[in-house]
């Protein structure tokens, strides 16, 4: 959620290929870093993801946006927690997780 993918940056699979290369996922976007305190970011997260070949997508600004992919689920702003919680719960009772 948010900022949380920027630990995604850089990963590396092992064979040379970026974790995020063509996974569709969504972060904090752009608008609303201007939005919100992009002086306080040291780079924008959406433009990043890009860079490293993630498929990213965004909603308007502080609307809740949430994207699975495979096991991968991400959110876009603190409006997405809930519905990211929901995917979750919806992940693990699909993989037979026991409540």
């Amino acid at each position: 959620v948010c900022h949380g993918p920027c630990a995604l940056l850089g990963v590396d699979v092992g064979d040379g290929a970026l974790f995020v290369r063509g996974k569709k996922l969504t972060s904090f976007s752009k608008k609303e870093e201007y939005d919100y305190a992009r002086e306080d970011v040291p780079y924008e997260l959406e433009d990043a993801l890009r860079a490293e070949g993630a498929e990213y997508s965004s909603a308007s600004n502080w609307e809740p946006h949430v994207i699975v992919d495979g096991r991968l689920i991400t959110g876009q702003n603190p409006a997405s927690a809930g519905p990211l919680g929901k995917e979750l719960v919806t992940a693990l009772k699909r993989a037979g997780v026991p409540a």
